[in-house]
């Protein structure tokens, strides 16, 4: 062996060793406080001739697990490889990097030899991998105490809103007094009536508005908004644009929002839930040629003290939405009551499509001025100095229950973006019973909050991660027990096998095949899809013709199922 291949053996022995070599370097040092000097030049030599090896050679390297680490290192040693080098041990792991160039094409002749080896285990290639960055880059977000509240960053690696996975844009409707179309944070997540041809005079889309393209102004029946703060607030919230490294990001970094407003009367509220609702019926209706895919309304507005049996119609509208897909999300109101008793339009009134909402501050307490109910109001979030757009392109802090509520129905859209196609498919057929399965996700998925306990119906505040996750039991193949659902097909002629199966809960699960004599053919651990159905695929083209089973097991829990190769 030459110098080096006894300076990498060396290296391999001190690294596979060296809790040891620590320890009685410490031991020494302890014994004798004057060694103590020569420690970090001893651990210094060390370090560096590693780190020589860490270079940027990694596009071109592959990783390497073995049962006979010297011989990797002698055949490196040999074969001249530019890198290699052990990054984990029990069980021995190396990085292998190879000095030819088109690796693309081909295998190199280094590699090929050894992946045959009899002790390499595991070999492939080493890839690049991406930052997934839960938080966005927006300068003003460390100051959105809000975000992290509800468990936003972890909502936000499973999904950042804007599209179902069929595609379908989704859509947050804002009944508000005014906006501003022009804001940096809120422009690029407009909803726009592409059936409207903007400013030409003409009711194009036959909806009975005229230039209703940027939404809807109620006085004018065009799109001409009036420039309002309140709803500039609001949408931020909802769907500021995120990691666009502009002020703040919102629930959703993409979405669309459709605005509604002029909302000063209780006639305005009427006929915007119309607008809304005839929108998304035209979607419904014509598969998504027409209209809007709106799945909530957002209402940062009401009447206080006010009770449902005097507005009858005004609650009616709900159970209309509902009907159609809608759920609908409406703040409290900014008073210390219980509406229960002292009342409070619209969050008394009843219907399941309607989610209604108090505020919490930042010490995650109900707000001292927000109204409260344990029978009609749902839950808190997060409303007292929450940051926000404001006019003028800027940021300011948002009071009230107003703040509070678009947490909520920014959260609803979200859970559309992370649906599963299977559930998008119920949506299309069964708008209603979707959109109560949201609001019910929604709602579970709350954290326990001692202010709330008594005074709102779940005693709980939002976690928009906690209600992407009942999403996946509905959509992960998540059940009471596990189970093996299906195996396709048998006899399996095409040459590879499926197994659909259900767990209790999202953890893994190991999965294996074996043969009549209870031979292990397949062996392999499958970690949680969560918002697909569970399920795994196998090639069966080297099987002997026979009968075998596949068998899932979680703990002491085993399940199989038999299937035929052919």
């Amino acid at each position: 062996m030459n110098k080096m291949g006894t300076i990498n053996r060396i290296r391999f022995i001190f690294f596979d060793n060296w809790h040891k070599v620590r320890k009685a370097v410490i031991r020494s040092v302890q014994l004798d406080g004057i060694r103590l000097f020569f420690l970090p030049f001893f651990l210094m030599c060390f370090v560096n001739s590693q780190a020589v090896h860490a270079s940027g050679h990694k596009e071109v390297s592959w990783i390497l697990q073995t049962t006979d680490a010297l011989g990797v290192i002698d055949f490196c040693d040999q074969a001249k490889m530019l890198e290699c080098r052990q990054i984990f041990d029990s069980p021995d792991i190396f990085l292998v990097s190879y000095t030819g160039k088109d690796l693309e094409v081909e295998i190199p002749g280094e590699i090929a030899y050894l992946s045959n080896l009899p002790a390499t285990t595991v070999i492939y290639r080493n890839r690049r991998v991406m930052t997934r960055s839960t938080n966005p880059n927006d300068p003003f977000f460390l100051q959105q105490w809000d975000m992290n509240r509800i468990d936003m960053p972890l909502a936000w690696d499973i999904t950042t809103g804007g599209i179902t996975k069929k595609g379908d844009t989704i859509v947050v409707a804002v009944l508000d007094d005014g906006f501003d179309l022009t804001h940096d944070d809120l422009k690029g997540n407009i909803w726009y009536n592409r059936e409207e041809v903007p400013g030409d005079g003409i009711d194009n889309d036959q909806n009975n508005y005229i230039d209703d393209y940027a939404g809807i102004y109620l006085d004018t029946g065009n799109d001409d908004h009036p420039l309002d703060a309140h709803g500039v607030n609001v949408c931020g919230i909802i769907g500021a644009k995120g990691n666009n490294d502009f002020a703040i990001s919102g629930v959703n970094w993409n979405v669309k929002m459709m605005l509604v407003s002029g909302i000063s009367f209780e006639s305005d509220i009427i006929e915007g839930y119309r607008y809304i609702l005839e929108m998304r019926k035209r979607y419904n209706e014509s598969n998504g040629a027409q209209g809007a895919f709106v799945v909530t309304t957002n209402l940062s507005a009401g009447i206080d003290n006010a009770f449902a049996e005097d507005h009858p119609i005004w609650c009616q509208l709900y159970e209309q939405l509902g009907q159609a897909g809608i759920l609908n999300v409406a703040a409290t109101a900014n008073k210390n009551i219980d509406v229960d008793s002292d009342g409070d339009m619209p969050t008394t009134c009843t219907s399941d499509f309607l989610v209604s909402v108090t505020n919490l501050n930042e010490d995650d307490v109900k707000a001292s001025n927000a109204a409260f109910g344990p029978i009609h109001i749902d839950l808190g979030a997060p409303g007292t100095s929450t940051l926000t757009t404001d006019l003028g392109n800027g940021t300011k802090n948002f009071p009230g229950t107003s703040a509070a509520t678009p947490h909520v129905s920014g959260v609803v859209a979200l859970m559309y973006a992370a649906a599963c196609e299977g559930f998008i498919d119920k949506v299309k057929t069964e708008p209603a019973l979707a959109a109560l399965d949201i609001r019910s996700m929604l709602l579970s998925g709350v954290d326990e909050n001692a202010s709330l306990s008594g005074k709102t119906r779940t005693g709980g505040r939002l976690n928009a991660f906690n209600a992407l996750l009942g999403l996946a039991d509905v959509c992960g193949g998540t059940s009471g027990e596990l189970d093996i659902v299906s195996i396709w097909p048998s006899p399996t002629t095409n040459g590879r096998v499926t197994v659909q199966f259900e767990t209790p809960d999202n953890e893994p699960v190991d999965f294996m095949i074996v043969d009549v004599l209870g031979r292990v053919i397949h062996e392999q651990t499958i970690q949680d899809p969560l918002f697909s159905v569970k399920q795994v695929q196998v090639s069966t083209a080297g099987f002997p013709i026979g009968i075998y089973f596949a068998t899932i097991r979680k703990g002491k829990d085993v399940k199989s199922a038999k299937f035929f190769a052919f």
